[in-house]
């Protein structure tokens, strides 16, 4: 459980860190990713549904949980996002430096009404579910043993048995 000094001072902390973000973003955008950053940390977990009750907001937790929703679903987050981990990641990357493209997938159990779903096999169930295929693109330097994220792409399906890769746009 975090103290209610020590909730304001990680709060102020993350704030100063979003805010020294070059990339001009909007203050809702902010916003969200401060939620986000401190949902986490005080929920210990990346389970929106968790991080929405630990947000301890004025209002229905259904209502902070339908808003984190929506601000996930900003198309242009991912984009900022990727940019960021670009502008960060190429301090790092060198002549030792290892790429790695891992093809993955984001299974959505009861998000059957979700939008431009696929159907991904969830490995850990061995079942074919709803869902999203991802690319994720990461760096790893042997010398130092660090592994940093350069890029996510999520694959969304245009219509039936056609499938989008927007790889061009999330890396601009």
């Amino acid at each position: 459980m975090i103290i209610t000094e020590n909730r304001r001072k990680v709060k102020r902390n993350s704030l100063s860190l979003i805010n020294n973000i070059k990339t001009k973003l909007s203050l809702p955008i902010k916003k969200f990713i401060l939620e986000m950053c401190f949902g986490m940390i005080i929920s210990q977990s990346s389970n929106v549904n968790l991080i929405a009750g630990k947000l301890k907001e004025s209002i229905k937790v259904k209502d902070t949980l339908k808003r984190l929703q929506r601000m996930l679903l900003n198309s242009g987050l991912l984009k900022v996002a990727n940019k960021l981990s670009l502008s960060e990641s190429k301090k790092k990357i060198g002549s030792e430096t290892i790429l790695a493209l891992d093809g993955g997938d984001l299974s959505h159990q009861y998000g059957k009404k979700f939008e431009k779903q696929a159907t991904v096999k969830d490995g850990s169930k061995n079942k074919l579910l709803p869902g999203y295929w991802l690319n994720q693109i990461s760096g790893y330097n042997p010398s130092t043993e660090e592994t940093f994220p350069l890029a996510l792409v999520i694959c969304i399906v245009q219509r039936r048995n056609a499938l989008r890769v927007p790889i061009k746009r999330a890396l601009k």
